[in-house]
C-alpha cells in the first residue's frame, strides 16, 4: 500500500485529470434527465415543436460530450493502472534483491510469485474500478441530491434513504467477503508451491511412481481454491440484484409521491423525470 501511495503521489497530475474528467462526465450524464424534463414541460405540454428540437439537440450534445469524456477517462484509467503495475513490479523486484536467504525462505518462492503476478494484477483492476466506478459515485450522489432539492425538496428523502441502504449493504458484504479473500490468497500460494515442486521434482516423482499422490495433492489444492472463489463470487453476487432492487423501489417511490405533488401543483410533470 505504501508503494501504491507513493506512485499516486508521483502521478498526481494524471490523477487530477481523471478526477476532472470524471466530474465533467458526471455532470454531462446527469444533464440528460434535466433536458428530458425540459422537453416535457416546455415542449410536449406546450406543443412547441421548436423547443423540442432545440432541447433535443442540446441533449444530444450532452450525450456526445459525456461519451467523449468517458472514452478519454477510460484511457487515462487504463494507462494509470498499467503504469501502477509496472511501478509495483519494479519495487518488488528491487526488494527481492536485498532480501537475505532467511527472509526469502520465510516468504517462500510461491508467495513471491503470487505477489509479483496475480496480486499486482488485482491491484491494477482495483485502480481501474476505483477510478471508473468508485470515484464518480459520490460526485453523482451529491449532484443527484442537489438536482432533487432544486426540483422538489419533498422528494430528497428518497435518494438519501437509497444511498444509506447501499452503504449499509456494502459494509456487510465486504465484512463477510474479507476473510474469504484472505483464505484465497493462501490457497493461491499453495497452488504455486505445489506446481513448482511438481515441475522441479518431476524426475523423482516418475522414478518412485508417485504420480497418483501428486495428482491428488494438486487436485485438492485446486479444489480448495475453486471452492473459496465460488464462495466469494456468491457473496458478491448479492450486490447486483440488491442495487437494481433498491433503484427500482426508489423510482417507484419517486413516481408515486411525485404524482401527488404534480396533482397539488407543487412540481411540473417533467420534474418527476428529472428526479427519477
Amino acid at each position: 500500500m505504501k508503494y501504491l501511495i507513493q506512485f499516486l503521489k508521483e502521478k498526481k497530475g494524471m490523477l487530477f485529470l481523471i478526477i476532472r474528467a470524471t466530474v465533467i462526465q458526471s455532470f454531462s450524464m446527469l444533464a440528460v434527465p434535466y433536458f428530458a424534463a425540459k422537453i416535457i414541460d416546455d415542449g410536449i405540454i406546450k406543443k412547441d415543436l421548436l423547443a423540442i428540437v432545440a432541447l433535443g439537440l442540446q441533449m444530444l450534445a450532452a450525450v456526445g460530450v459525456s461519451a467523449l469524456i468517458s472514452l478519454w477517462a477510460s484511457y487515462l484509467c487504463a494507462d494509470l493502472a498499467a503504469l501502477s503495475g509496472k511501478y509495483l513490479r519494479d519495487r518488488i523486484f528491487d526488494k527481492t534483491q536485498i532480501l537475505s536467504i532467511r527472509d526469502f525462505n520465510r516468504f517462500s518462492t510461491a508467495s513471491m510469485i503470487t505477489r509479483a503476478t496475480s496480486d499486482i494484477t488485482v491491484i491494477q483492476q482495483t485502480v481501474i474500478m476505483f477510478t471508473q466506478m468508485v470515484l464518480p459515485a459520490p460526485i453523482i450522489a451529491v449532484t443527484a441530491i442537489i438536482m432533487t432539492i432544486a426540483v422538489s425538496p419533498s422528494l430528497v428523502a428518497i435518494p438519501v434513504i437509497a444511498m444509506a441502504i447501499f452503504m449499509i449493504a456494502l459494509y456487510f458484504i465486504f465484512r463477510k467477503a474479507s476473510p474469504i479473500s484472505q483464505t484465497i490468497q493462501k490457497r493461491l500460494d499453495t497452488i504455486n508451491r505445489i506446481m513448482g515442486e511438481s515441475i522441479t521434482g518431476v524426475r523423482v516423482i516418475r522414478a518412485f511412481d508417485n504420480s497418483e499422490y501428486e495428482r491428488k495433492r494438486t487436485d485438492d489444492a485446486f479444489l480448495n481454491y475453486a471452492d473459496n472463489v465460488i464462495h466469494l463470487n456468491k457473496t458478491f453476487a448479492v450486490f447486483s440484484p440488491l442495487i437494481w432492487t433498491v433503484v427500482g423501489i426508489s423510482m417507484v417511490a419517486v413516481l408515486w409521491f411525485g404524482s401527488f405533488l404534480v396533482l397539488n401543483g407543487e412540481i411540473q410533470i417533467g420534474g418527476i423525470t428529472a428526479v427519477s
